[in-house]
């Protein structure tokens, strides 16, 4: 059976059990979390699921996840790719794993001063850390065509994507490309035209978490899918 490959940060990830307002959450939803959009478009689609998001990541973390999983796989798989918040990086440390950071405050105890931490964050919204993911798509492209696998792109910030001339926009492997107006719109303005909300908004207020809530994922899947299946029908009738 094909697979779904998804990447990304923790709007790919999706509900976790370690969160509280995750929790806040299911206690409002009757106990049970719903379905994600990855799940609803996996079945839609008819393929298997193997989520890879990972919450907090940064991009070079969410390449790194697509290398790791590249000998796995296979022709007519499908992969979608969402990139996150430039200003995310890592560092390593002594235990020989990576710690993810970003803006905010850090703890303390890391071997990094807050002011290094500032800077960084400062420096990774300087344009060449877009075009790092141009130059990671270029490459994650060409690797997908070798094997015949669709990938795709998204994103819910405003730097990457979405503000691209309209055409280099309008290639087919960036969701949802037709419903974007502005260089202001992308995946989460979309999906909030279409009654698709965070979890704050459909709890009006009640949780502060700005994670897309059952509708958001609900129409998320759906507007991937209608993306996915008519650039499919284009695509074979050329």
């Amino acid at each position: 059976m094909n697979k779904l490959w998804t990447f990304g940060c923790s709007y790919t990830e999706g509900y976790v059990e370690s969160s509280q307002t995750f929790q806040e959450y299911k206690k409002y939803c009757g106990g049970e979390f719903p379905k994600t959009w990855t799940e609803i478009l996996a079945e839609k689609l008819n393929l298997l699921l193997v989520n890879k998001g990972e919450g907090a990541s940064g991009n070079q973390q969410i390449f790194q996840e697509f290398c790791k999983n590249s000998n796995k796989f296979s022709q007519n798989d499908i992969i979608i790719i969402g990139w996150t918040f430039l200003e995310r990086y890592r560092i390593a440390l002594d235990d020989q794993t990576w710690l993810k950071l970003g803006p905010g405050k850090v703890n303390q105890n890391i071997a990094i001063s807050e002011d290094c931490h500032e800077s960084l964050v400062i420096n990774r919204t300087l344009k060449p850390y877009v075009d790092e993911i141009y130059n990671y798509e270029k490459l994650i492209d060409r690797f997908c065509e070798s094997l015949s696998i669709n990938v795709y792109y998204w994103t819910i910030i405003n730097e990457l994507i979405y503000n691209q001339p309209k055409d280099i926009l309008h290639d087919r492997k960036y969701l949802i490309n037709d419903l974007i107006k502005d260089q202001y719109d992308n995946v989460f303005t979309v999906s909030n035209k279409f009654g698709g909300y965070n979890i704050f908004e459909e709890t009006n207020g009640l949780i502060q978490d700005y994670h897309q809530s059952k509708t958001g994922h609900e129409v998320q899947a759906n507007l991937f899918y209608n993306h996915i299946v008519e650039q499919n029908r284009k695509w074979t009738s050329l």
